[in-house]
C-alpha cells in the first residue's frame, strides 16, 4: 500500500535514482537553463531554448539596433517627443529592419542547437538533493496541467538552480 506523502516548503528530498523530467521554457526555469549552457530563453518567436552561440548572434544584433535607433532617430526621440513612436514610420522602418535580421538568424539556426523546442529532458543524478520551494496546485477542468512545485538544487553541478516542473513529472520523483 502506498502511503501520500505532500511535503512542506523547505523539505529536502534526496533523489535515490537518475530523475529525468522536461524542463519547460519559462523565466523560472531560466537559472537551470543557463547552468545547462542556454543563457536565455525569451525571444521574437515566444519561448525557445537557444544556445551561447545563437544568443551571441542574438545579443549583438540587438547592440547594433540600438545604435541605429540613436543614430536614425535621434537621443530624444524616446523621451516624450513621439509618445506614440510604434505609429511612427521611421520606428517602424528600424523595427522592421530589425525583425527582419533576427529572422534571418533564426532560419539560419532553426534545426539546431534546440531552437524552438518547448522543453529538453533534463536528468538529474541520484544523491542530488531538492529542496521543495513552492507549491502550486490548480483546481478546475484542464487546470491541473499547471500544477507544479519549484525546487532549488542544493548540491552537484547544478548547485543553486531554481526550476519547477509539473506535479505528474514530480510524482516520479523516487527520493530518501
Amino acid at each position: 500500500m502506498n502511503k501520500l506523502f505532500i511535503p512542506e516548503i523547505g523539505t529536502e528530498l534526496t533523489l535515490s535514482q537518475k530523475w529525468t523530467f522536461p524542463l519547460y521554457v519559462e523565466r523560472r526555469n531560466e537559472s537551470l537553463a543557463k547552468k545547462l549552457g542556454y543563457p536565455n530563453s525569451i525571444h521574437w518567436y515566444g519561448n525557445e531554448w537557444i544556445s551561447k552561440e545563437v544568443y551571441d548572434l542574438y545579443d549583438k544584433l540587438y547592440e547594433d539596433y540600438k545604435i541605429k535607433e540613436e543614430k536614425e532617430l535621434g537621443k530624444d526621440f524616446f523621451e516624450g517627443k513621439h509618445l506614440t513612436y510604434t505609429d511612427h514610420p521611421e520606428w517602424k522602418r528600424l523595427n522592421n529592419w530589425y525583425r527582419a535580421e533576427h529572422d534571418k538568424i533564426h532560419k539560419q539556426y532553426e534545426n539546431t542547437l534546440h531552437i524552438g523546442k518547448e522543453c529538453m529532458e533534463v536528468p538529474l543524478i541520484a544523491g542530488t538533493i531538492l529542496k521543495v520551494d513552492r507549491i502550486y496546485i490548480r483546481k478546475g477542468k484542464g487546470m491541473s496541467d499547471f500544477s507544479s512545485l519549484t525546487f532549488y538544487i542544493k548540491n552537484g553541478p547544478y548547485k543553486g538552480a531554481r526550476f519547477w516542473a509539473k506535479l505528474n513529472d514530480v510524482n516520479q520523483i523516487k527520493f530518501e
